[in-house]
């Protein structure tokens, strides 16, 4: 499996993203529970 930049800069952002939504929803959940 090759690996070039854009797919590698890609999954990193993408994985990121994921990450940040999580945190905030979490952080969200538990503020205003």
């Amino acid at each position: 499996m090759r690996t070039n930049g854009k797919a590698v800069v890609l999954h990193t952002l993408v994985f990121f993203a994921l990450y940040s939504i999580i945190i905030v929803a979490l952080r969200l959940h538990i503020y205003t529970g």
